[in-house]
């Protein structure tokens, strides 16, 4: 018999913000433990809330394994990592402090607005422990401002968010971005002519999930991905290339998934070079289909290991947004809500929220209209760059822009 023991500890403050007033404050301690029991190709698995022994957790998974619950994959072992990053979360008195001051310069500036939401720090860690020499552990804190922007002047709930997330705040960088950000909001602007027009978002949140649901393995086992029996093929243009992501610089997530597999460098390709070379998997299903396993188990730290959506990054390839732009004005996206990509590739959606963006700075809002286009243009003939985020501040967590020509809609 094998034994696994996982344990989850968080430690939160979170100031709840409305009409950029601190309404309260929340404080969470919360540890979460987990034991898995292996045995004769058969695992048993329980798991509680709080300081609750491992030795009461195994009485509870031997009965379970009883249930007879099939796991014929081979354990991690001969494994000890541990990684700890740099550590400058605020503690509550501070994180009180800087957000009072935060709101007193958006209440007494920018009082045509309200603010709303969380403010808050994270302190994470992450430990898997099993027999045969397995010993992982992960520790990450982190800050992050998430504050609803709410014109006064209109009828929406939301017209926007001021974001800023990281390790350390830069109070300096924040305002000198988000001023005129916010200054922004106060000046319209027209889109200009043309059925296509470069756009921009941030790190791209449906791009990656439509991708994320074509290189699931399951689905690419099955035949139901749009690019099932399509490996290393090329897909899109040659400077795309997608990973996932366990860095741990644009998301605090572990480098190591719920069986404990992990990869050198933190990172394991799909994409590369506009060449499909990897779906993602874990344990069976990387035995069910003959692929290779990428550490991409998920589930909860009390029931089975499942298969999960690993964290996706799409890398930068290309450095000067403004030259890449070739002088023209783009559309950088803020909220676009409502809209898809079809199983068959094709994307279309409504755009609440954009601006007017030169390459170097926000010139106004825009009006609403949507956009479209196809994955394969996308990342195609259409396709601009994936570019650092070096023009707005949203904190030192890594953030990408994607760039791409579209369809729009006026």
């Amino acid at each position: 018999m094998k034994k696994q023991t996982i344990t989850i500890k968080q430690q939160q403050t979170m100031i709840k913000v409305q009409n950029t007033k601190i309404e309260g404050i929340r404080m969470k301690d919360i540890e979460k433990r987990g034991l898995r029991l292996f045995e004769n190709g058969k695992i048993g698995v329980a798991g509680a809330l709080g300081k609750v022994t491992f030795e009461e957790l195994e009485a509870q998974a031997k009965e379970h394994l009883k249930v007879g619950i099939d796991y014929p994959y081979d354990l991690e072992k001969n494994k000890s990592r541990h990684k700890k990053n740099p550590i400058a979360v605020m503690n509550p008195g501070t994180l009180n402090e800087k957000a009072e001051g935060i709101l007193k310069i958006l209440r007494r500036d920018f009082s045509d607005f309200d603010f709303s939401q969380d403010i808050y720090t994270n302190t994470l860690r992450y430990e898997m422990e099993g027999d045969d020499n397995l010993d992982l552990s992960y520790e990450d804190a982190y800050y992050s401002i998430e504050l609803a922007i709410k014109e006064k002047s209109t009828a929406n709930l939301i017209d926007g968010f001021l974001l800023c997330s990281g390790r350390s705040f830069n109070e300096e960088a924040f305002w000198k971005y988000n001023r005129p950000y916010l200054e922004a909001y106060r000046n319209s602007a027209e889109l200009p002519e043309g059925e296509k027009l470069p756009v921009l978002t941030l790190n791209g949140q449906h791009l990656l999930m439509f991708l994320g649901r074509q290189l699931n393995g399951e689905r690419y086992g099955t035949g139901s991905s749009l690019y099932s029996g399509k490996m290393k093929d090329k897909l899109f243009d040659g400077r795309v290339n997608l990973v996932i992501d366990r860095i741990g610089e644009t998301m605090p997530v572990p480098f190591f998934d719920m069986e404990g597999v992990y990869h050198e460098g933190d990172e394991y390709p799909l994409i590369e070079n506009g060449f499909l070379v990897g779906v993602y998997t874990d344990k069976e299903t990387a035995s069910k289909y003959d692929l290779p396993e990428t550490g991409s188990a998920g589930g909860d730290y009390d029931d089975l290991p499942v298969l999960g959506f690993p964290h996706l990054t799409l890398k930068s390839d290309t450095k000067n947004l403004k030259e890449a732009l070739g002088g023209k004005a783009a559309i950088l996206v803020l909220i676009s809500s409502g809209g898809d990509f079809t199983p068959d590739g094709k994307y279309g959606a409504p755009v609440q929220v954009s601006f007017l963006y030169d390459g170097e700075k926000i010139l106004g809002k825009l009006p609403e209209f949507s956009i479209s286009g196809h994955i394969n243009d996308l990342l195609g003939k259409d396709y601009i760059g994936t570019f650092d985020n070096d023009y707005f501040y949203v904190g030192d967590r890594k953030t990408g822009f994607q760039a791409s020509y579209m369809t729009i809609t006026r």
